[in-house]
């Protein structure tokens, strides 16, 4: 891919100036976009093997700027997470993804403990009918400051507000 190593240099000439990164590619299919992501974040994770210590990682409100992903049976996004590869449900989803509709914000109350970074990846579920939408990936460290990042793709726009608990 011809955009991979301009988005490599991007890493690498940012790791000193921000502890949280966002990759966007866009005119590339969500098969191509995960590959991508998952190789910047293995570059990544040799980039901060000096970061010390765990943390915790807490995603309170997300917000549906715009809930477009979801073709399936006309309703909003049945979005879930995965962190560090794995899907992870927040304390306030009381099934495994949490249907958003345009406008929508909701208190999700993930928490996921890493070791010194983790790559967190918004998801539409499409319920095994079809391959599920990638809306964004966002990357921290144990080192992050608190904040938020808004990640789009697939026809949707989310706001995700997230703490760093650190010890």
């Amino acid at each position: 891919m011809k955009n991979k190593e301009m988005y490599k240099k991007y890493i690498f000439e940012s790791l000193g100036e921000c502890s949280v990164l966002f990759i966007e590619v866009r005119n590339m299919s969500n098969v191509d976009r995960v590959v991508l992501d998952n190789e910047l974040f293995d570059s990544l994770k040799a980039s901060v093997e000096s970061v010390e210590g765990g943390a915790t990682l807490f995603i309170g409100n997300v917000e549906a700027i715009t809930a477009g992903a979801d073709d399936i049976g006309g309703g909003g996004d049945d979005i879930y997470f995965l962190v560090n590869g794995i899907r992870v449900r927040g304390s306030n989803q009381s099934s495994p993804s949490t249907e958003f509709f345009t406008g929508d914000v909701k208190n999700i109350g993930l928490i996921a403990d890493f070791n010194n970074f983790a790559s967190v990846q918004i998801y539409d579920d499409d319920g095994g009918v079809t391959q599920d939408d990638l809306i964004g990936t966002f990357f921290v460290t144990s080192a992050s400051p608190n904040g938020n990042v808004t990640l789009s793709g697939s026809g949707s726009t989310y706001r995700v507000n997230y703490e760093i608990i650190r010890g």
